[in-house]
């Protein structure tokens, strides 16, 4: 269902699109890119399934749990160096500080002492690499400084927010993503992006709330749903099955109850094609009786 309303959001986006039926060639996108699409979801099994759909479809896509951008060299070390220039007293900043240079091969000519820290700037972090002495020719370590550099410049010198932000930075700002890609993340992950279009998959008793896993706090798990909501900016796709299977278990599900408390009046019945049986395979018929 995913797959299908992706594709016909953006008028199809294979010939196989237009063979299987799924749209037709008269039919109208919304003007939209993969990047335009987030996919949501409460547990990772669901993610799992959702990751594999996507990928037999060919629609690309990035899920939550790229590295962080504090883990991508030479991003690592220029943290915790920025770091221990607003804390040189701080004795765990120096000792991961120290191991992080050690690991990639820096060896400083110069001491911490020398470094003429200023406001926060690109030149800032430019001024840094050099004093490192760092080599950045790989093909990741440009596009991390760039991000790195982005992220200076909307602080203005705030360097308490910008530490802040830099620590929680969950490796999936979907705005500084490279290409045109669906979103594929959690309800969690997903809070303070937003989409044009937004499915959030598994609206169901046992999911939304999720009780699975024992007690529940049924506030927090409203409150969840609600942000998985507001990241929609156009159309808002809610769905939920009948059965489910889950770790290997499979489940009766319902609806959740959080759905009942939605307006009527705000919702309709999603348009979609009429299910065609999978055609069975071409036997081969016997040469020899």
């Amino acid at each position: 269902m995913v797959v299908e309303q992706i594709e016909r959001a953006l008028g199809g986006t294979s010939y196989f699109s237009l063979d299987s039926g799924r749209v037709a060639s008269h039919e109208e996108g919304l003007s939209l890119g993969f990047g335009d699409i987030g996919i949501l979801f409460r547990l990772n099994a669901q993610g799992d399934a959702l990751e594999k759909a996507l990928d037999r479809a060919g629609i690309p896509f990035v899920r939550s749990g790229e590295r962080p951008l504090i883990t991508r060299y030479p991003v690592n070390i220029l943290w915790r160096f920025f770091q221990l220039l607003e804390c040189p007293e701080n004795r765990y900043y120096l000792t991961i500080y120290g191991a992080l240079c050690s690991d990639n091969g820096i060896k400083r000519k110069d001491a911490i002492e020398t470094f003429e820290a200023d406001s926060l700037s690109s030149d800032l972090i430019d001024r840094a690499v050099a004093f490192h002495e760092m080599d950045c020719s790989s093909e990741e370590a440009p596009e991390a400084l760039r991000r790195l550099k982005q992220l200076a410049k909307d602080f203005e010198g705030n360097t308490e927010a910008f530490f802040d932000t830099l620590s929680l930075e969950r490796g999936v700002d979907h705005e500084a993503l490279a290409g045109d890609r669906v979103a594929l993340m959690s309800l969690h992950a997903a809070k303070g992006l937003e989409w044009p279009v937004v499915f959030i998959t598994g609206c169901e008793d046992q999911l939304m709330p999720c009780s699975l896993f024992g007690d529940k706090d049924d506030e927090e798990e409203r409150r969840l749903f609600y942000v998985g909501m507001t990241r929609a900016g156009r159309r808002l796709i809610l769905s939920h099955v009948d059965r489910r299977s889950l770790n290997g278990r499979i489940l009766q599900m319902r609806p959740s109850l959080f759905l009942d408390a939605m307006p009527k009046d705000l919702c309709k019945p999603l348009d979609r094609r009429a299910w065609k049986p999978r055609r069975k395979a071409p036997k081969q018929t016997e040469l020899f009786p």
